[in-house]
């Protein structure tokens, strides 16, 4: 299996899928501008994530690959028993979870169609393989860049930190595009996570002063809104 799922990406860390990068724009120069300038320092997020090495596509950034570059992760790998010693025997099933990082104007059913294409393209006689697609998949979503209530969060990050609010892009499941369409309104995100906080993690955590900046940033939004919705 390790070998198959190696096969992931190529050389230069891009996505062999069939077609995967079809619906992927580069990135605009003005966020690649705006990327660039920000405080970044590569190897302080190692440490702070207990990252051990940053690999990724060819030709871009850390936080270029980290918020504008889709990509595919091996979550987990088992095979045989993992409550007993190995035994010396061969297990004659492994799996593996994937996680694909996708970026605005890929769909995640494409996606996951494209992965059973490249599935097909790799069996190995003598092999048989499953797939199973979350019921959980999200399409990406970025918020439109000049609706008035970004602009309003903006100001509303500012007042709280007192310096210049500097969008960047986050990885994660989060329904947000079905839910955008559905209430057929941009969905806003503001976090009060920093990147040591291990989310997800058994041993999770939260800064207390970025949770209270955080409820800041809310109760100012709050009065933010309004004055959008009259400019």
């Amino acid at each position: 299996m390790q070998d198959v799922l190696d096969l992931l990406t190529d050389a230069q860390g891009r996505v062999t899928l069939p077609a995967f990068y079809d619906a992927v724009a580069e990135p605009a120069p003005s966020l690649r501008t705006a990327l660039h300038t920000l405080p970044f320092d590569l190897s302080a997020w190692r440490a702070d994530t207990g990252t051990f090495a940053a690999p990724g596509e060819a030709g871009f950034s850390v936080p270029e690959r980290l918020w504008t570059r889709p990509s595919v992760e091996i979550a987990r790998l088992t095979a045989g028993r993992t409550d007993a010693p190995a035994l010396g025997l061969i297990p004659a099933e492994a799996s593996a979870d994937l996680l694909f990082r996708l970026v605005p104007d890929q769909q995640a059913d494409r996606v996951a169609d494209q992965l059973r294409t490249w599935l097909a393209g790799h069996r190995r006689p003598g092999y048989s393989y499953d797939l199973d697609v979350s019921s959980t998949i999200s399409d990406p979503y970025r918020t439109p860049p000049e609706h008035p209530a970004l602009a309003a969060l903006h100001r509303a990050v500012a007042h709280a930190h007192g310096a210049p609010a500097r969008p960047i892009g986050n990885g994660g499941a989060a329904p947000a595009a079905q839910l955008a369409r559905a209430c057929a309104a941009p969905v806003l995100f503001f976090g009060t996570g920093l990147p040591g906080d291990r989310w997800h993690g058994p041993d999770e955590r939260v800064e207390l002063r970025a949770l209270s900046l955080g409820t800041q940033v809310l109760a100012r939004l709050l009065d933010e809104l309004p004055r959008s919705a009259d400019a």
